[in-house]
């Protein structure tokens, strides 16, 4: 859906303070064909996958052979931009401590979905204004830098699109439909001024994610982006000058996907996970409220309406992360450290009574949970066949207990 890229590709040695140059696949783009970044004036990029082996035929992980060098002392990068001032850093092998507030840690567990190469969590839950989104409960939430808007399928974005295009000021209407080259209703584009100007009548965006929120185990984080962060001036193309709301419609993502829209307001810090072959898979994404730059317009923990929320572990130090939508299905990735090294999604379901616990509940909740044992974390081609089995647990659940 990104469009077509022609490259020229051969090898180049990359070299890195304090060691050895590597030898390292490099592309040249010559030239790209789609609408998406049709104004884009390219330069040159690093991919940093969510997954080492998720790289095009030809290609390496960049990531991935620094940190087998030793030149990175941990399997980690973060990122941190400042809109205002357009500027920003990334640190490979660590984070810069100097740069974010410790005490406002926002831990997002790892979600995979359909495009393995991304960095996903789970996204509880999405308001515009007061009014919830059902679709996006559950869905699939990606961290990708290199985007600028919200975009996603468009049963997760026509909603969105929707609540606002029916907002009017006076009687008028505060946009018009942004559309594709097959006249496919895609975003908006305000008619007049800047977000600045319908400021009593936009609603805010708020989300709700992640766990362990400002070094409170269980507890969610709720963010709120006002109209101004959500909006953003054109600089290029057919819409030059003009704002728009950054929402677009890109099927085939298989969740929400967001960059700079999100991220211009924290500092974000990715991990990787080591496999048994030292390969790296996606580990635990953490958001920071940034020292200096626009911070989100609000941003407080939450306890989520289902307890069962939050990390797990058994008696073999293997964990499942956890997390629920309102109507009490759950999602969550199992990893295991003994036998069958690696990751599983987990599905399941949880009463809502759960919510909650005391006098009216005191049998438990009932609780029931689905393992299907093919590993995420390894190509499908790569794959042990005979992995083609599921466990399924079920039982009561008492808050009261601990372990």
């Amino acid at each position: 859906p990104w469009g077509t890229m022609q490259t020229w590709t051969g090898v180049e040695p990359f070299g890195a303070a304090h060691a050895p140059a590597l030898n390292l696949p490099f592309f040249a783009s010559v030239g790209y064909r789609g609408a998406k970044f049709k104004t884009r004036a390219w330069g040159g990029g690093i991919g940093l996958p969510s997954e080492s082996d998720q790289v095009q035929p030809g290609s390496g992980s960049y990531f991935t052979s620094l940190y087998a060098s030793g030149v990175l002392k941990r399997p980690e990068f973060s990122i941190v931009t400042d809109a205002k001032r357009g500027k920003g850093h990334i640190y490979l092998g660590g984070e810069d401590r100097r740069m974010f507030d410790p005490a406002s840690k926002v831990v997002l567990p790892p979600q995979k979905n359909v495009i393995p190469y991304l960095w996903g969590t789970l996204l509880y839950g999405a308001k515009l204004g007061s009014k919830s989104l059902p679709s996006l409960s559950g869905a699939t939430f990606y961290l990708d830098s290199g985007s600028s808007e919200f975009k996603g399928d468009r049963v997760y974005l026509a909603p969105i699109l929707k609540r606002l295009h029916r907002l009017r000021d006076h009687g008028k209407r505060i946009f018009d439909w942004i559309r594709d080259e097959q006249g496919k209703r895609i975003g908006l584009v305000y008619r007049k001024g800047s977000p600045h100007r319908y400021r009593r009548i936009l609603p805010d965006l708020t989300l709700t994610m992640g766990q362990d929120c400002g070094g409170k185990p269980g507890q969610a984080a709720q963010i709120t982006l006002s109209p101004r962060q959500y909006s953003y001036r054109v600089q290029e193309g057919q819409y030059k000058g003009r704002w728009v709301a950054a929402f677009t419609v890109l099927d085939g993502v298989g969740g929400l996907l967001v960059g700079s829209t999100f991220m211009d307001h924290f500092y974000t810090t990715f991990t990787y996970r080591r496999d048994a072959n030292n390969g790296l898979s996606q580990g635990d994404m953490d958001l920071y409220r940034p020292k200096h730059g626009d911070g989100p317009a609000t941003m407080r923990c939450v306890e989520p309406k289902l307890p069962i929320l939050g990390r797990w572990y058994n008696s073999y130090c293997s964990q499942v992360n956890f997390t629920a939508t309102a109507s009490g299905a759950i999602r969550g990735v199992y990893t295991s450290h003994t036998g069958s090294t690696g990751s599983s999604n987990v599905v399941g379901w949880i009463g809502k009574a759960a919510a909650t616990p005391g006098p009216k509940n005191p049998y438990g909740t009932p609780v029931g949970l689905g393992i299907p044992w093919r590993l995420i974390n390894q190509p499908q081609v790569s794959a042990d066949g005979s992995w083609h089995s599921g466990s399924s647990f079920s039982g009561e659940y008492f808050p009261a207990q601990t372990v």
